[in-house]
Formats: C-alpha cells, structure tokens, sequence
C-alpha cells in the first residue's frame, strides 16, 4: 500500500510538472513569436518619447506580463538609448509626444531631461508636444528646442503641494490603537496613525523641501524657456497660462495647433514630403538595440549595483531590497576586473539590520576600491543609512534624502476584537515576557522601556555610521538628523551629499578615483530570466532534487528545464521517484 500511495504522489507530481512546462513552453512560444522581429531603424527616423510607462530605476525582465497591460522602461535603459541615439545617422532628432504621459517623480525626470539635454549637443532637433501638460509634462517638455500644444488643451502650471492623508479617526472607529515608539520630532511616517494634521515640524520640512524642489524646477525651465524665475513664479501664481494663447505670449510654448499640423511640421524637418512617411521609433524599442562594440574593449569594468524599493528582511528582489544587494557589493568588491562600484538607490527605507547589514559590506568595499552612490528619486531613512560609508555621494537637486531617525509601530487591536468583532483571548506562557508586543492588549510598561532602549540604540548606530561616513561630528549629524527629510540641494549644503547629478555623473566620478581612461559597465544584481523567475514562483524548485529511475539525484531545475528542448522524454514513464 505504501508503494502504491508512492507511485500515485509521483505520478501527481510529474502531471503538475508537465503542466507548468506546457504552460511556460506556450509562453515561451508566444514571447518568441513577438520578439522575433529585429527593428530595423530607417533613413530619417525620428526617436518618440511618449512617457505612457512607468520608469523605474532598472527595468526589469518579467516573468509574465501585466494584468493591466502596463509596461516600464529603465531610466537606465532610457539613458543608454538616448547616448546611442546621438551617434545614429538614422535618427534625425526626439519628438516628445507626451498626450498620453504618466506622471513620473521630479528627480526621474530630471534626470531624463539632462540625457535629453546632452543629446542636443548632437545638433539634433528635439520638438515636444501634448493635447494638455501637467506639470510634470511640461518641466520634461520645457527642454525641447520648440514646445507646442493642442490649440483647445490647457497648460497647468501652478506649483507644487503635498497633502496627507490621517488615519486616527478611522483608527479609532475601528478599535485600533497604534503605539508609536521613535526617535526624531521630524520623523513623520508614523503621523497619519496618531494625528488628525500635520505638526509643527512636519509642516516645516515639508514647506521646505517642496520650496526647494520647485526652485530647481524653475531653474531647469528659466534656463531652457530664458524666462526669469521671478517671471515663472508670477505665472504659476495665478496660472497665467492655463489656456494655449496666453501660454504662448508669455513664451512658456511656441505654440498650439492640431495634431495633423504637428506631423506636417516634423515632415518638414525631417525632409518628408508627406505625413505618411513619417518614420517614428518609440523610446522602448530603441532601447532593445544591442549597443554597437567598440573594436577594442576595455577588461576594466566598473559595476552598477541597483537598489530600489524597500529595504525588507530576507533576500529581496527586483523592487525590493534585501541581502542579495550585500552579496552583489560583496560579489563586485571580490572581482579584480571590477575597478570601481557605483550604488544606485532608490528606496524609502526600512529594515535597520538589512541596512546594516548592506552599509558592512559598502565599508568593506571601499577598503578594495572607489564605492560612489548615486541617489534617485528618494535615499531616506534606510536608503542613506546604506550610502553614508561611501566615498561620494550624489544626489539630483530633486531628490528627497536624509531621515535619520528611527521609529517603531505596534498596533494594538484589543478593542477591535473584543467589542467590534466578540473575539476575546486568553493565554498561558511559561515566561513573563513570552508574548512581548502581543497585538491584542497595550504595550506594558517593560515593552515600552525595552522598545524604546531599541529605538534610541538604533539611532544611536545610525548617526555614528554618518558621522564617521560623512566625517561630521554626532552633534552635527543629530541637528540635521532627528527623522528630517531634505532636498538633494539642500542636503549638498548641510554635507549629506558631496555632488549634484545623476547616475552618468556617478559612474564619471568611479572612473575617476580609479584611474580608468576605458571601462566597461556591469549591473547587479544578476537579472533573472523568465525560466528561473518562474521555477522561483513555484516555491524554490531550483534547490529541489529528484530521483531517477537509476536512483541517481538531479537537480529539478536542469530536469525540467531540459525537457522542453528533448520532447521524446515526455513520452516515458515519468522520471519522478521523490522529491525531498
């Protein structure tokens, strides 16, 4: 009997197996069908940026594609494509196309706008044009040599805000208490849990950094439009160029016709007799083009390590962060081919010890060779506690850094469940403290004093780290630490960040403290393909083993990702004996 319920759970098994690999063999069909096509850019192409994706730092290969059919380009990937582009006879110039444009974080698209600005230097044309602009649009478009727009669109340019939302009435509907423990008046996370507005330092750094960020702003299109900011201020104040006639008067676009006109122009430019000649390429399939080899390349490399998400417990993935971005510096700082190591960041924060954890293996990085980091849109909390032990950092003017603070939330649901819900608890435990931080009854008063010798120990670490990293002294750090956030400009000023710019600046700087005239770049982590992000989903088959017929073990993975390409071993009796 037990050799039959054997046999019948390896039967099973095998099925489900054969299954997955059908289901990913038809994928995988179907993927190759639609990437089989090479794009072949024609004479007098013109490169379409039209920003209707998401842009994450570092695109990343997904296993399947969205539900709701949304796409992502790499800001990456995008200013890699736009260098390429500069050099390509058979691109004439960028028409940004943004009717349909999502709205993107400033340092992101600061960023993008500084590719697009050293694409100009080419001598190509750039030409932007929307139905409407948000904000956002119009400060990417605002680079272009010529703006226009729809003549019945409208053109919203008024200022930045920040509004948050409070959940302690709800919280308190619902019988939920959240016990806050934390270190930092500036610390504003925990805010929406325990407060029904903003506090009075809350309201100052927010106030700050949002001025801040629209100065840049007003920098970036004074410098462009050659409108004085002062002039910039005065039309936002009463939105001045709402409707396209008075957007153009005042020199904020060059101006507004239909969509038919728009293309008759480009053709114009571009040397087309007719509209229907036109040939557009978009961003995200230019971006697909291998970039040409030089004939000799450099053995020297330097190595992009990318992290962007939150900083959780574990090992992290490809929007989040974890151990694997400790293993990728340990990895790079362990290659003698790899001369420098930039670190891209892009996170919010959270994990103290991961943080920890991954600022260990930056400290010992830079005894081996240059670690630069490169902020992107946010390096907060955990996010700066990983970049503070580097040799330099960068940040955008736009980016929001800083957060030293700590903070720690316990919810307490004793009301939810007891008088909302009728669910009480009862409970033994053979020590005093077996429950600590239980979430159905408040902290006690040992909890309290324990959370908060954490809390104070933690930011204690913290700023020592940035004080030894970013050599200033504790009292220094403490002043502008406490939970606050800055700006990227601001944060240059008070010694959190040594340079402005982007990731290019970044890898210019690695090149230079390491002496190199060539290099390649490498980026880690390693992206994984569909088959490895597949077998990943199904609960670690790749560190499974099986058992053949001989009774020989084999690694899962290698078994099932051979059979596709041997169809004959569907056809036998299943290989599967035990899976452990």
């Amino acid at each position: 009997m037990k050799k039959f319920f054997k046999l019948v759970l390896a039967n099973l098994v095998a099925g489900v197996i054969m299954l997955v690999i059908f289901f990913f063999f038809l994928v995988g069909m179907v993927a190759g069908l639609g990437s089989s096509e090479q794009l072949v850019v024609k004479e007098n192409s013109i490169l379409e940026i039209t920003m209707n994706y998401q842009m994450p730092d570092r695109e990343m290969q997904q296993a399947f594609p969205s539900f709701d059919g949304s796409t992502t380009l790499g800001l990456n990937a995008a200013i890699e494509a736009l260098k390429q582009a500069e050099t390509d006879k058979h691109i004439q110039g960028i028409f940004l196309n943004l009717s349909e444009a999502n709205d993107a974080n400033l340092a992101t698209l600061q960023e993008l706008r500084q590719a697009i600005e050293a694409f100009k230097t080419s001598g190509k044309f750039v030409w932007a044009y929307s139905d409407s602009y948000s904000q956002s649009a119009y400060y990417l478009a605002s680079v272009a040599d010529k703006v226009y727009m729809h003549n019945e669109g409208v053109l919203d340019f008024r200022g930045l805000s920040g509004q948050i939302f409070f959940l302690k009435g709800a919280l308190e509907k619902l019988g939920v208490d959240m016990q806050i423990v934390r270190h930092g008046k500036f610390k504003s996370a925990i805010e929406p849990f325990v407060n029904d507005k903003m506090s009075p330092e809350n309201r100052e750094q927010t106030q700050k950094y949002l001025n801040s960020l629209w100065n840049s702003v007003l920098a970036d299109i004074s410098k462009s439009r050659q409108i004085q900011t002062r002039e910039l201020n005065r039309i936002a104040n009463d939105m001045l160029a709402f409707f396209p006639e008075d957007a153009q008067r005042l020199n904020l676009i060059d101006g507004a016709f239909g969509h038919n006109e728009m293309l008759q122009l480009l053709a114009e430019e571009v040397d087309e007799e007719k509209i229907e000649k036109l040939a557009f390429v978009d961003l995200r399939r230019y971006s697909k083009i291998p970039a040409k080899k030089e004939k000799r390349q450099s053995r020297d490399r330097i190595a992009v390590v990318h992290a962007q998400g939150d900083i959780g417990v574990g090992k992290g993935g490809a929007y989040s962060i974890g151990t694997n971005i400790a293993r990728a510096i340990r990895k790079a700082a362990n290659d003698d081919k790899i001369k420098a190591i930039v670190l891209r960041i892009n996170s919010g924060g959270g994990s103290a010890l991961t943080s920890d954890i991954i600022l260990q293996d930056v400290l010992a990085a830079k005894t081996k060779k240059p670690v630069v980091v490169s902020f992107g849109n946010v390096a907060a909390s955990g996010g700066y506690y990983i970049a503070c032990g580097a040799n330099v950092i960068f940040a955008q003017p736009t980016t929001i850094t800083g957060s030293i603070g700590v903070f720690g939330t316990i919810p307490n649901a004793k009301k939810l469940f007891n008088e909302k819900l009728g669910i009480t608890f009862d409970e033994v435990s053979t020590n005093p403290n077996a429950d600590f931080l239980s979430n159905t009854r408040p902290m006690t008063s040992f909890e309290q004093q324990q959370m908060q010798v954490f809390i104070e120990r933690t930011y204690e670490t913290f700023i020592s780290h940035v004080a030894e990293g970013r050599n200033l002294t504790k009292l220094h750090v403490d002043s502008i630490g406490q939970g606050r956030v800055w700006s990227g400009t601001d944060a240059l000023n008070i010694g959190l960040v040594d340079e402005l710019g982007g990731l290019n600046e970044a890898i210019e700087k690695a090149a230079e403290l390491a002496n190199l005239d060539g290099y390649r770049l490498v980026h880690f982590p390693k992206e994984k393909d569909q088959f490895e992000q597949i077998m990943e989903m199904l609960g670690g088959v790749k560190n499974r083993m099986i058992k053949t017929e001989m009774g020989e073990l084999y690694p899962m993975y290698e078994f099932v990702k051979s059979i596709p390409m041997e169809p004959a071993v569907m056809m036998r009796k299943p290989y599967i004996e035990e899976i452990r």
